[in-house]
């Protein structure tokens, strides 16, 4: 899913979040919110779907998964980040935006210019 390719990231605000996390751990973290950008902004809370994501055997998974999500919120069986979400949002309103902008434009081009 390449709709979202880009995701800006707030290096202070990552770094500041993650202090408590090992090399590992925080690889597992970023792993995480990459894919939760390409789904929405939020990962369904399976520890198996999790241990997956993250690149690492189910067991390693569940010994280190507190550490790591200790900064994201879970509720109702997924799993997001609210800065992620916040810029996942804030994206989609300008992608929306700019669409609407560019409709606008060619329906203007159109009725001055009608194909006949």
């Amino acid at each position: 899913m390449a709709e979202l390719p880009f995701l800006p990231i707030k290096v202070d605000a990552l770094l500041a979040d993650t202090t408590h996390l090992s090399t590992e751990e925080f690889g597992a973290y970023c792993r995480l919110l990459f894919s939760m950008w390409l789904h929405g902004g939020r990962v369904v809370d399976d520890d198996g779907e999790l241990a997956a994501i993250v690149g690492l055997p189910l067991t390693r998974w569940l010994k280190m998964k507190q550490k790591v999500l200790r900064p994201m919120t879970r509720i109702g069986g997924t799993i997001s980040q609210k800065r992620l979400t916040d810029t996942w949002l804030r994206v989609q309103d300008l992608r929306k935006k700019k669409s609407q902008a560019a409709m606008q434009r060619w329906a203007k081009q159109r009725s001055r210019h009608p194909v006949k």
